[in-house]
C-alpha cells in the first residue's frame, strides 16, 4: 500500500518515519518496526528477543501512544522541520 504524497512533497510515511526516529526509545522503535513494518507476530518477536509477550505488547502499545500523540499535537512542528 502506498501512502499519498502531501502537497509539500513529503509523504505521510516519511513524516511517520521521522516521528518514529525522534519520539520512540530504541526498544520501542525496534518493536514497532518488527510488528508493524515487518509484520512479525508478537509471540515471534518475544521468542526472537527473549522477552515476555506482555513486555512486547506493552512496549508496542506505549510506542503507538507516543506516535499518536506526537502526530496529533506535534505534527505541525514535524512538518515544518521537514521543510527546512
Amino acid at each position: 500500500m502506498r501512502l499519498a504524497e502531501s502537497g509539500d512533497g513529503h509523504s505521510a510515511a516519511a513524516r511517520l518515519n521521522a516521528a518514529i526516529e525522534r519520539e520512540l526509545t530504541p526498544r520501542q522503535r525496534q518493536l514497532v518496526r518488527m510488528y508493524y513494518i515487518d509484520q512479525i507476530p508478537m509471540q515471534a518477536i518475544a521468542d526472537q528477543l527473549g522477552l515476555d509477550i506482555s513486555t512486547v505488547s506493552r512496549t508496542i502499545k506505549r510506542g503507538r501512544g507516543k506516535l499518536k500523540k506526537y502526530m496529533r499535537y506535534g505534527g505541525r512542528a514535524l512538518i515544518e522541520s521537514l521543510r527546512s
